[in-house]
């Protein structure tokens, strides 16, 4: 198993599902509202073609629909998960949890 140090200051090392969903941002449920969009036309494709009994098409629909929020959501969940994780840049979750940065008062 592969482990990663930090770059940025760490705010939770083991953020829970709720601290995570709690720190999603607005530009996280954007790129997974775009994942899912895109993905949703990819799976849709099918649905679109004679490939697909008609009477099965509903429920390809929903599926393929699920599959793409699950995604979507995913997308946001692991984005504010690493930010807490200090995996990638966190400035604001330091601010707001007001995590000491040793590094950053060393720069200056």
């Amino acid at each position: 198993m592969a482990t990663f140090a930090p770059k940025y200051p760490v705010v939770q090392p083991n953020p829970t599902f709720l601290e995570t969903t709690k720190n999603i941002r607005d530009s996280d449920i954007l790129k997974g509202g775009a994942v899912a969009a895109v993905s949703m036309g990819f799976l849709f494709y099918p649905t679109s073609i004679r490939s697909v009994i008609p009477a099965n098409r509903p429920a390809v629909i929903a599926l393929s629909t699920f599959l793409c929020a699950v995604g979507g959501f995913s997308v946001a969940y692991f984005e504010s998960s690493f930010r807490l994780m200090g995996l990638k840049l966190n400035d604001l979750e330091v601010a707001q949890h007001g995590v000491y940065n040793a590094a950053a008062e060393r720069m200056k």
